[in-house]
């Protein structure tokens, strides 16, 4: 079996098993860009200083994550958005992260 079938196969498994759970959220913080869920409506809030890189030979890791938090909060949907925020604005009830 070819790597990217197989991959597909188990990101479907992962995405299906969590089906349920999403199903009554309403937005999503990932401490990984992940792009897809915003395209299956989930409201997304990338944490601006919690997620990282590498450096991949033309941008260092820096120049990535500001490049990334810089163009993600800006992609409009009227459905759906994304989000970018420092951690001490993030909270869930009354916990910061």
């Amino acid at each position: 079996m070819c790597k990217r079938l197989m991959k597909s196969r188990f990101h479907r498994e992962i995405r299906d098993g969590f089906r349920p759970f999403f199903k009554e959220k309403k937005s999503l913080t990932p401490g990984k860009v992940r792009l897809q869920w915003s395209t299956h409506g989930y409201q997304v809030i990338l944490v601006a200083d919690a997620h990282s890189t590498t450096d991949n030979g033309v941008l260092t890791a820096e120049q990535i994550v500001a490049h990334h938090n810089r163009t993600l909060n800006v992609l409009e949907n009227p459905d759906h958005y994304i989000q970018v925020l420092p951690s001490e604005e993030i909270r869930f009830g009354s916990r910061r992260i």
